[in-house]
């Protein structure tokens, strides 16, 4: 049965008919990591569209801190709430929301060249190098299989992808990465490993007269 999800309060509906109005974001896929880095594990859980690239959800749920938020690329804004499993509406608390600009997308974009081996037909292997702050030097291996279907590019908040929120990602979005490492000056500082990934089926609508946007 498919499941109806609604952000900043329920909804009672009556003949399938929602109180208030707002867009509906459908997800028919679920990918999760489980990653360790230098000050603590966590788990991230991502939830699009096979078929549309424009939009994801997002929860990282982490020792240190948790964040859960949806992207909307084409209105370029994020909704940020509070949420244990996007499946069930009670967990839900929405938060705020902002608009996005092009002073969000990550700076080392313009430093950031990628390198991709094929290890076999359906596996390859992408590298990339930064320069950070203060001379640090930092490199990210990423092992990903092909597919089928669109995979959504994500931000540096979630599992240090860097350079996954540039415009043109050093990815294909038809690549759904299978483990990452990371590691600053020869020091591996970060892993994360594919642990999940499912069919889902489930409509989360936006109600816009609630969003509150923040700077």
């Amino acid at each position: 049965m498919k499941k109806h999800i609604y952000i900043g309060i329920l909804f009672i509906c009556f003949w399938n008919v929602p109180v208030c109005l707002g867009q509906v974001y459908h997800f028919d896929k679920l990918v999760q990591y489980k990653g360790v880095f230098d000050s603590g594990k966590y788990k991230t859980t991502l939830y699009f569209n096979s078929k549309d690239n424009s939009y994801y959800f997002a929860s990282y749920v982490g020792d240190q801190f948790s964040t859960s938020f949806l992207h909307d690329k084409k209105k370029e804004e994020l909704h940020y709430y509070e949420i244990s499993n996007l499946a069930e509406s009670k967990s839900i608390q929405y938060k705020s929301s902002r608009k996005l600009s092009s002073s969000d997308e990550d700076p080392d974009c313009k430093k950031c060249s990628a390198k991709e081996t094929e290890l076999n037909s359906l596996t390859s292997k992408i590298t990339f190098e930064t320069l950070e702050e203060f001379g640090e030097k930092r490199r990210v291996e990423i092992i990903a299989k092909k597919v089928n279907y669109f995979v959504p590019t994500i931000g540096t908040d979630l599992g240090g992808y860097i350079c996954f929120s540039c415009s043109k990602p050093p990815i294909s979005r038809f690549k759904l990465p299978t483990s990452l490492t990371i590691t600053n000056n020869s020091e591996v500082t970060h892993k994360e490993k594919l642990i999940l990934e499912q069919d889902i089926n489930i409509d989360f609508q936006v109600d816009e007269k609630n969003i509150k946007y923040t700077n």
